[in-house]
């Protein structure tokens, strides 16, 4: 796989199943598309732009109550917590929200916190690192990992987030 930034290729150490914590989020399954998973290419990070004391249920509920169109729900597949727990959002084989013009290719995964404010914590780098390797593990069609910021013009995931 080629790092998105320095373009090297870089070989992924296959690890364990990071602890992924399932939580009860009702979807509005009308609204949500599928996808096979051999169609996912690349990872995108974000950040939530948020106090570090936000959850993936503060996420939902932003979503599902989204102007002038609400969506399905959490529209990342993964938000990792300030203290590095691992939440779960989509399936896989659901197309994120999260990305325009890049979902229909990708699993979004968000780090709750404003990055252009401080640093992710020591934690949600270690977990994301662990979340990615396994990734790539399960679904080996995936070759890139991204920032929000190298698909769109925005400052997502923050000027102090690093990949």
């Amino acid at each position: 796989m080629k790092c998105p930034h320095c373009n090297k290729n870089v070989k992924l150490v296959k690890n364990e199943k990071p602890e992924i914590i399932k939580d009860e989020l009702i979807y509005d399954t009308s609204k949500i598309n599928y996808r096979k998973i051999e169609d996912i290419k690349q990872i995108v990070i974000h950040h939530s732009a948020s106090d570090t004391n936000k959850q993936i249920q503060d996420i939902h509920n932003w979503h599902r109550e989204k102007k002038p169109i609400a969506w399905a729900g959490c529209g990342y597949h993964y938000v990792i917590h300030y203290d590095g727990s691992i939440h779960k959002g989509r399936e896989h084989n659901q197309i994120g929200a999260h990305c325009r013009g890049h979902n229909d290719d990708s699993i979004g995964i968000c780090l709750i916190g404003n990055f252009e404010l401080t640093k992710p914590s020591e934690a949600q780098t270690k977990s994301l690192s662990e979340l990615i390797v396994y990734l790539q593990d399960k679904v080996p069609t995936i070759n890139q990992v991204r920032v929000h910021s190298d698909l769109q013009a925005t400052k997502c995931p923050g000027k102090l987030f690093k990949l």
